[in-house]
């Protein structure tokens, strides 16, 4: 018994690290419209690698056209226009085996020469949220 709990530890541990890596190529759905790197915004999109919320199926959407489905602990970069964006996050959040709909979009207006970084997190009362912006 006390190997069980001590590997099952173990394994929860491994499921919580946060460790990302690149979405794997067949997850791209499409892509967003071309921008100028001159003009472009770099936004990066992860996937929160908790095993809570692990049927969370990440699905990303950038004004309104599905871009990318993110897996746990998945990562997607992608160069955006300045200006007024809608981002949103579509999925079925399993709840008592029963595939609930959830949805979250939010309003940004990102500025030239700034990188944002966005989490899908498995919690559906967060949904999507800024963890930083820098220059």
């Amino acid at each position: 018994m006390k190997k069980i709990v001590i590997i099952a530890c173990t394994l929860l541990l491994q499921a919580c690290a946060s460790s990302y890596h690149p979405v794997s190529r067949e997850n791209i759905v499409s892509s967003p419209p071309e921008v100028n790197k001159v003009n472009g915004v770099k936004v990066t999109i992860k996937r929160n690698a908790s095993f809570i919320g692990g049927g969370l199926d990440g699905r990303f959407y950038y004004d309104d056209k599905h871009i990318v489905t993110l897996a746990r602990g998945e990562t997607y970069s992608f160069l955006a226009s300045a200006g007024q964006h809608k981002l949103g996050v579509k999925s079925f959040q399993p709840i008592f085996l029963a595939p609930i709909p959830f949805y979250r979009e939010t309003n940004v207006i990102f500025e030239k020469g700034k990188n944002y970084i966005y989490l899908i997190d498995s919690i559906p009362s967060a949904g999507l949220k800024l963890l930083e912006t820098n220059e």
